[in-house]
Order: C-alpha cells, then sequence, then structure tokens
C-alpha cells in the first residue's frame, strides 16, 4: 500500500492518490479538460476497478488448480474488453494518435493501466 502525508493526514489507495496529485498539481492535470473525455476516463478507471482487479485478485488467491484455467480466462477477457475500448478511444475521441488511452495524451487511466501492462508482460 502506498501512502502520502500532507499536513499530518495520512492518504493511502492508489485511486485516491492519483486523484489527489491531480488536484493538488494542476499545472499537469492528468484528465483531459473536456468535460466527456473526463467522464470516460472515469468510466475507463471504474471498468479496471471493478472488471480487472476482481478478477485479478480471485485468481491469484485461488487455491483450487482446477479453477485457474476458468479465472485466468476471466481475467484476459475483461483486459481484452478493455483494450478493445482502447483501441475504440483512440479512433474516436484523439486527434494525436499515441500509445496512451487517449491516444496522444496521458492520463489518470494510464496510471491506472501501468500496473496491468507489467503484469500482462508476465504471461
Amino acid at each position: 500500500m502506498y501512502a502520502v502525508l500532507k499536513d499530518g493526514y495520512c492518504l493511502a489507495e492508489s485511486l485516491v492518490l492519483i486523484a489527489y496529485i491531480d488536484e493538488a498539481y494542476p499545472a499537469n492535470p492528468l484528465l483531459p479538460p473536456d468535460p466527456l473525455l473526463r467522464a470516460r476516463c472515469r468510466l475507463a478507471i471504474d471498468f479496471i476497478d471493478r472488471s480487472i482487479c476482481p478478477s485479478f485478485y480471485k485468481y491469484l488467491q485461488e487455491q483450487d488448480k482446477s479453477k485457474w484455467a476458468s479465472l485466468e480466462s476471466q481475467l484476459v477477457q475483461h483486459m481484452l474488453s478493455f483494450g478493445t475500448q482502447i483501441l475504440e478511444n483512440d479512433a474516436k475521441y484523439s486527434s494525436k494518435k499515441g500509445d496512451y488511452y487517449l491516444g496522444g495524451q496521458f492520463t489518470l487511466v494510464d496510471i491506472v493501466l501501468i500496473p496491468w501492462c507489467t503484469f500482462i508482460k508476465c504471461f
């Protein structure tokens, strides 16, 4: 678990920390200025938090080897679904093509994806 100590108050949880950093340092925003794109970023983060994370932890914690293939398949399906969403966003919403969730713009979504990109390389 990561934490930030600010004015004697400890902040924890990765999503809370990155939102705090985005708001505390507005010179380099991690969400786009367009409200629709900001909402899409929040939906993407929510999808990761509600679909990919739970699937990963179910897979990681399962003791019964007979369930591993099914759980791995669920996790991969969630990741592929999100990958499709990334490609669609790049085509629809980004004037700049690139390596990030919104194409040419690095956002909070990309920060949330960093651990999953590392995980995928392990497969």
